[in-house]
């Protein structure tokens, strides 16, 4: 049976040309402990069997070291010996030991790690770049950008995640791989890999597979089998049928049904020599090509953001993803692009549990060498993403390219064709495309431009905004926060030109100013983007869209360091005014107000909603001036509703409403049995004025979902 014993602790460490020792975290980016350095340095511990608690049994036991991430090269020793070396930050790596250290109890082996994370030689950064750290090494999001001299600032290096000594018998099970398929009758065929090393001779044995839903072990689906056991590395293969399966499905479609299998390997005592046991979830994901997504044959709208939740893996620990996860469902998320890196596996647990779904960037961001030695390299990197992540049912999408301009008739190619033949049950993408990235109101146009609906389907729209001030006198030094130091303020990734030309951002009389104005113009282009692409995901098209809305993602969520950027949250979590409003325009019940202020409702829930709709007026300091309507309401299932037709807005009726000019906002809200669902509002100016009058039209619009259910 396999036990697990940390080697974390306070590690010896030197710099490269350095002679004396000092001491490191592990795990840690050496960045998180105060070192500013790139390049090479050395790890070291030691351990012995008695320190960490090992009964080693020679003839029955097996030792393997296994490192759960460093970036980016590791050159790894045991008692001076070369044990191999690693390429890549996100994967696990090991090495078998067993052969190798001292067996004395209380003698101590040494563990030597040679830890490399260079910089990028600047012949071939950015545009020939050899490392595929993805966004770690090369983004707009990141310390100094994409600056030449300083976009590769802050280094990530280091052992980032645990060490362990791996204790086996000589039978050890290695991984399951788990690929659900639904079937035409709703029933799902399951089929389960699995992977054995075997370091004793040959052997008759019983496999024995079992697969039940996690929490609920009344229904268990055995299968078992006699297999015989070559020396080193077998496959099996089991498949079981499940007549009803439960589904895991995105939080606002139905429950996170997860479900494990478990794989036990038993002798001819009826001992179990090992066991080993994977979680997963039954759901099926297509992607048509017109970019209609279809959920376990239920057609979904998308409404995602982009995440890079850190610069730094290390310090991503469990509160700091339960806090994200937390954020993601209150903004009512029900995707995350994952971009331009793999992310730790914590993170992508808690997306399972909570019913997130997720596009999976692999690491590549913009341009990189063409060499065949690269795509080698790329081409086995991401097979690795694909074998760590697989058994996830958050995971829907894989993408092997974020921004390719030089790489696409080579590399991507090649990518795409081996995460096709690793995994058949998701959907694929060669790269994330400009053409589906769209700015406008932020590097070109206007944001008015969005309401021509151009491309149907977006995964990064968005515009910049300044933190909130204590955010931005915590990041920069006194001085260079007002007026602004806007070298140290691009430093932090702030965009000077696309703020005060293509925004045309007032800069206002003080840092107060400035951060209000930048944050209501981000929360106003959001609003209206995502409004008007949820409006158009029907036949209705109220703006006359020229192509039906397929799905939305805004860029980005939050801060993965101290910066100015995409996000609604910054580093620390603290609330951009944007964020409040994701809350309001991705509700799965969207109330929205178009044009002179008639009252849309975009319902992506699979129910009928029977409830109350309360419309009302308030001033710019939220003071109710009129009550409008209160009126109950009944909206279909999956739907896009006109639910009330206000007379156009008439400026000779002014003072019979509004009290003085300024301005007031249109506020509505959805209740059901008592509890709020939904609530928005739009904004407008006392030149005009509201009419008594208001009209049910109550016309339902509803899809045609090419008979799915």
């Amino acid at each position: 049976m396999q036990k697990r014993y940390s080697l974390d602790g306070d590690w010896d460490f030197r710099r490269q040309g350095e002679v004396s020792w000092r001491k490191m975290k592990v795990p840690s980016n050496w960045y998180l402990q105060g070192l500013d350095y790139h390049g090479l340095a050395e790890y070291r511990t030691f351990f012995s069997l008695d320190k960490i608690g090992i009964e080693f049994k020679p003839n029955e036991d097996e030792l393997f070291l296994r490192f759960n991430g460093v970036d980016y090269f590791a050159h790894v020793y045991l008692n001076n010996l070369f044990l191999g070396m690693h390429e890549g930050y996100f994967q696990p790596f090991e090495f078998n030991i067993t052969n190798l250290f001292d067996k004395e109890n209380s003698k101590e082996n040494e563990i030597l790690v040679k830890v490399d994370s260079p910089l990028e030689d600047l012949e071939h950064w950015p545009h020939e770049k050899k490392l595929i750290k993805g966004i770690f090494n090369h983004h707009d999001c990141r310390p100094g950008a994409w600056d030449r001299e300083h976009g590769q600032d802050l280094n990530t290096g280091g052992i980032w995640n645990s060490v362990e000594i791996l204790h086996t018998g000589k039978i050890r099970i290695t991984r399951i791989f788990v690929s659900p398929v639904l079937l035409p009758d709703e029933s799902a065929l399951v089929t389960a890999k699995v992977f054995l090393e075997n370091f004793s001779e040959k052997r008759n044995l019983v496999i024995r597979m079992q697969i039940f839903q996690c929490g609920n072990k009344d229904e268990v689906y055995y299968n078992e089998k006699r297999i015989y056991l070559e020396h080193g590395l077998n496959k099996f293969q089991f498949v079981h049928s499940i007549k009803e399966p439960n589904l895991w499905w995105p939080w606002e479609h139905g429950e996170q049904i997860l479900y494990q299998a478990k794989a036990e390997i038993i002798d001819e005592n009826s001992q179990v020599l090992d066991e080993y046991t994977e979680t997963f979830g039954i759901r099926e994901i297509v992607i048509t090509e017109d970019k209609t997504w279809i959920l376990n044959r239920r057609r979904i709208f998308p409404r995602g953001t982009n995440i890079i939740p850190t610069q730094w893996l290390a310090e991503y620990d469990e509160e700091m993803i339960s806090r994200d996860i937390s954020l993601l469902r209150e903004a009512n998320v029900n995707i995350v692009r994952v971009h331009g890196h793999v992310n730790r596996s914590e993170f992508y647990h808690a997306l399972d549990r909570a019913g997130i779904m997720a596009w999976q960037d692999f690491a590549l961001q913009w341009d990189y060498g063409d060499d065949d030695a690269f795509i080698a390299n790329a081409q086995k990197q991401i097979v690795d993403m694909v074998e760590l992540l697989y058994n996830h049912p958050s995971i829907v999408v894989w993408c092997c390219h974020n921004e390719p301009r030089f790489n696409r008739a080579r590399l991507d190619q090649i990518l795409y064709r081996v995460v096709k033949e690793s995994d058949s049950t998701r959907h694929i993408e060669k790269w994330s495309d400009f053409e589906e990235h769209e700015y406008f109101g932020w590097y070109y146009g206007d944001m008015h431009q969005y309401s021509a609906c151009h491309k149907p389907f977006i995964n990064e729209f968005g515009a910049q905004a300044l933190p909130v001030v204590e955010s931005l006198r915590q990041m920069l030094k006194d001085e260079d926060v007002w007026p602004p130091n806007w070298s140290s303020w691009a430093y932090h990734d702030f965009q000077l030109d696309q703020t005060f030309n293509i925004a045309k951002i007032q800069i206002g009389n003080s840092i107060d100013d400035f951060v209000e104005r930048s944050q209501k113009y981000q929360a106003d282009l959001i609003k209206f983007v995502v409004e008007h692409y949820r409006l158009e995901r029907g036949r209705a098209k109220p703006y006359g869209f020229t192509r039906e809305a397929k799905g939305i993602f805004q860029f980005m969520f939050v801060d993965c360091w101290p910066a100015i950027t995409w996000s609604v949250l910054d580093y620390w979590r603290r609330p951009k005014q944007a964020f409040g409003v994701l809350k309001l325009v991705y509700s799965p019940v969207l109330l929205t107000f178009v044009k002179t202020g008639d009252l849309w409702i975009v319902n992506d829930l699979y129910e009928e909603i029977d409830g109350t709709i309360h419309i009302w007026v308030e001033d710019a300091s939220g003071k109710v001036i009129k009550e409008i309507l209160k009126k109950n309401i009944k909206i279909s299932p999956n739907s896009v509703m006109l639910a009330f037709e206000v007379d156009p807005i008439n400026p000779e009726l002014g003072a019979h409403v509004l009290p003085k000019p300024g301005r007031y906002y249109y506020w509505a809200e959805l209740i059901r049995d008592g509890k709020q669902i939904s609530k928005n509002y739009m904004e407008f100016k006392t030149s005009v004025v509201l009419k008594e009058h208001l009209s049910t039209v109550g016309a339902d619009v509803d899809y045609e979902f090419l008979k799915l259910r």
